[in-house]
């Protein structure tokens, strides 16, 4: 819910830190096991290249500031640049320790709210993400069909290949449908939202899921009435924001495999950001290494599999996992900090508290 009045960070207990961690260590411990050999990193020390490293940092880095502009444009500037970084690394670590599926919004709109920015414009902003990202993934998708006439872009034929082939097809029309049913249709989705809380066990929700439709309707409704200019321009910054991402994975490969096969590795990390959507577990941790080593391993040597997909995971997950657990931290120590502290009391002789 957009305008929640709850606050995340209270619901952040130390299982949402820890089952992502253990999830994520446990999987890359067990695929560091199983392709060891002898001599492994004596190789990956002597094929190292740190300009690559520094490239992909750099790369993450403006990833990153694209989202924090992103982010002060869609709220007018009513955010410091300062005040958006934070935000937005909120934003990233909550994406950590929730399913991909959800990602890190409500977090964000809370933290907004905190930074006086009003719950209505936070959750216009967070809609108006929500628009750009569904853009961009269909056209990701697109770009994947046109390649997988020309590429072995599933690692898999026959019926594994075919049957994953058509699970593309229904996420893509999935996207489009969502995308039309939020931006161009939301009375189409308010009225199917009410009609299946007409089902018994769900009726005591009705009113609570109705009036959430009906603010969804009003920032849908607000957002078509924006210029075609303003579409363009988050598009933009979105396809831009996404591409620095995606060329994290590509500098850290060109560290330790320069020889790669470049264009396949690119329609191949495509396909395994669009896997990771599926993965259930936190930040996907677990799933989004095992669909590495099924659709981006077989691209390497098998020396290098690991420490390219122990880099790649450091950089786009520990870092905004670790990031947040300290603005995690400070925050709940500020909060401890800023608590009225009650008066002190004290038996005494007199039986009168002592301040």
């Amino acid at each position: 819910m957009l305008g929640s009045d709850h606050e995340p960070a209270r619901r952040l207990s130390s299982r949402h830190l820890i089952v992502p961690l253990v999830l994520s260590l446990t999987m890359m411990i067990v695929l560091a096991v199983w392709f060891y050999e002898p001599g492994t990193w004596r190789l990956v020390w002597g094929a190292f290249d740190i300009r690559w490293l520094g490239l992909a940092l750099l790369l993450l880095g403006v990833s990153v500031l694209l989202r924090v502009m992103r982010l002060r444009w869609l709220l007018g500037g009513r955010l410091t640049s300062r005040a958006a970084w934070r935000v937005q690394l909120w934003w990233e670590f909550a994406s950590t320790v929730t399913p991909s599926s959800i990602g890190g919004a409500p977090v964000a709109i809370y933290f907004l709210a905190r930074e006086r920015v009003s719950v209505g414009v936070a959750s216009s902003a967070a809609l108006s993400v929500m628009l750009f990202e569904q853009l961009w993934l269909s056209t990701l998708l697109f770009v994947l069909f046109l390649g997988a006439w020309h590429l072995s872009v599933v690692p898999f034929g026959g019926a594994a290949g075919g049957a994953f082939s058509l699970a593309l097809m229904v996420l893509w029309g999935w996207t489009l449908l969502l995308g039309y049913l939020l931006f161009v249709r939301p009375d189409w989705l308010s009225s199917i939202g009410q009609r299946i809380c007409r089902i018994a066990f769900l009726r005591r929700h009705q009113a609570l899921v109705r009036r959430e439709l009906e603010e969804l309707v009003r920032r849908a409704r607000q957002l078509r009435q924006r210029p075609v200019g303003f579409l363009l321009k988050g598009y933009g910054i979105t396809l831009a924001a996404w591409v620095a991402r995606l060329g994290v994975l590509l500098a850290v490969v060109a560290s330790l495999v320069p020889s790669a096969d470049w264009k396949l590795l690119c329609f191949r990390q495509a396909l395994l950001v669009l896997g990771g959507l599926f993965v259930p577990t936190p930040g996907g941790s677990g799933g989004v290494e095992g669909l590495f080593m099924l659709l981006v391993a077989p691209l390497l040597p098998r020396v290098f599999r690991v420490p390219v997909l122990v880099l790649w995971r450091f950089l786009t997950y520990y870092v905004f996992l670790l990031s947040g657990i300290t603005l995690l931290t400070r925050h709940v120590q500020r909060r401890r900090l800023a608590r009225p502290r009650g008066r002190l009391w004290i038996a005494s002789r007199t039986g009168h508290p002592v301040s």
